[in-house]
């Protein structure tokens, strides 16, 4: 980031990295440099074989360890010893969340650490990453406090039935569909939901339409029936307690919301305050020690003064961009051709009959463009600021290598395939005969990640 400069005389810092295990063992080797890690990192790669792979690192490997110890870390339910770190908000966004069962983890709050160390790294050399966090978390890590407001960002439907107690006329449908199912009050079936989730049980997920019983879990239905046996519309008898339950990994740890929470039944009086409780629970307090440590690690590599400049949503757009998709317009602008392709008019033609690569291009899947770019420059996001900025720019470069005289007589095309030099953001393409051969090639390479090159 503009502003902030590695100290002169840096020594570049040297791993190895076996693919199979590159979350532990970038942790292992990166994990106790601190502000070192502004030095560059110099990879070198083991395949999963357990052979070392050919590469010299001149940028583009150090990009793509970035892009893929982020792809690894942040991939969530995964369910291995050092993953999991993660969840996902409920949201249509699905954003990235600490998970609470990471600090039941070995090392979870130490890992978590290491990741703010690897966002911070990513930051600092301006690669973009896949992922996004959820606004709460953000909001944590520039010291800002959240409000029950905000819930909605990070749990939608434990916020709308938070707002239950305000009885707005939309809440109260949701609830009114409930109730009328069961043949109770809507207050009643608000308290259920809470007795649910405050004991760890479930929630409801969406109203019940007609009889659709089956879209209940079957422990939701007999903890429902078995309270509704006992329910004569006291708040008391449903002994809702100022508690939370977590599960972990087939363990259940009681959190209270207040200090002596557990001794203290919600009521009609204090009900309010356990709506509130219930939210900075959720929004606050259970994610702090993981967005501490989290800053800890990013601070280490960005400056909290630079932080304080944006607020959540600017973060995560310097962190992972804007669109999923790639300009074609802007990339064609701003490619170099070199060994033999040119630029201006005849860039347009220089593939003969089908015209250029960009028209191949577009006719990809906006998930196939990204893998492109991420084949030729170890990222799968386009420059924040568009291609203009990306260094080096992206560049074609003409690889000479003819289809036999033979082969040419029968018709048949090079059977090369593309190539990449990740360092200096370079595909390297054979002259294709045809506009099919070109598209089918490149989505192969790009698929089976074939095609690295050293130079």
């Amino acid at each position: 980031m503009a502003g902030e400069f590695t100290a002169p005389g840096s020594r570049a810092v040297e791993i190895v990295v076996r693919r199979s295990h590159i979350v532990e063992d970038g942790f292992r080797q990166l994990n106790s440099l601190g502000s070192r890690l502004k030095s560059s990192i110099h990879v070198s790669f083991v395949s999963e074989c357990g052979l070392p792979e050919a590469g010299l690192d001149y940028g583009g490997l150090s990009k793509e360890f970035l892009t893929d110890i982020s792809k690894s870390a942040f991939s969530p339910g995964v369910s291995l010893s050092w993953y999991g770190l993660f969840s996902q908000t409920s949201t249509s966004e699905r954003l990235l969340i600490p998970n609470p069962t990471a600090k039941y983890l070995e090392n979870g709050i130490q890992m978590i650490e290491f990741l703010g160390r690897v966002v911070g790294k990513a930051l600092y050399e301006g690669i973009l990453l896949d992922y996004s966090f959820s606004h709460v978390f953000v909001q944590k890590l520039l010291g800002r406090y959240s409000f029950l407001d905000e819930l909605s960002t990070l749990d939608p439907e434990l916020y709308r039935n938070l707002l239950y107690v305000k009885i707005s006329s939309d809440q109260a449908r949701f609830f009114n569909c409930h109730a009328s199912f069961l043949g109770i009050s809507s207050e009643k079936v608000w308290f259920l939901h809470f007795y649910l989730v405050g004991k760890g049980v479930g929630a409801f997920e969406r109203p019940v339409e007609g009889n659709d019983v089956a879209t209940w879990s079957l422990q939701l239905i007999e903890s429902l029936n078995m309270l509704l046996q006992h329910y004569d519309g006291d708040v008391k008898d449903l002994s809702l307690d100022f508690t939370v339950t977590e599960e972990s990994y087939g363990k259940r740890h009681v959190v209270e919301l207040k200090p002596g929470g557990k001794d203290v039944c919600v009521s009609n009086e204090n009900k309010m305050h356990y709506v509130h409780a219930m939210a900075d629970y959720k929004l606050n307090r259970q994610i702090l020690p993981f967005s501490n440590a989290f800053y800890r690690g990013l601070a280490d590599l960005i400056s909290p003064s630079w932080l304080k400049l944006f607020n959540a949503s600017e973060f995560n757009q310097l962190l992972s961009g804007g669109d999923l998709d790639i300009d074609i317009d802007d990339l064609r602008s701003c490619t170099r051709y070199t060994g033999g392709y040119s630029e201006g008019v005849e860039q347009l033609n220089f593939f003969g009959r089908y015209g250029p690569i960009v028209e191949v291009i577009k006719g990809f899947e906006p998930n196939e463009r990204c893998m492109l770019l991420k084949f030729v420059t170890s990222c799968s996001r386009a420059p924040l600021l568009g291609f203009k900025h990306l260094q080096p720019s992206f560049t074609i470069h003409k690889v000479s290598c003819d289809a036999s005289l033979w082969a040419t007589i029968g018709g048949q095309d090079v059977e090369r395939l593309p190539s990449a030099s990740t360092c200096y953001n370079t595909l390297k393409l054979p002259t294709y005969k045809r506009a099919s051969t070109l598209k089918a090639k490149l989505l192969y390479a790009i698929n089976s990640n074939t095609g690295f090159e050293l130079s």
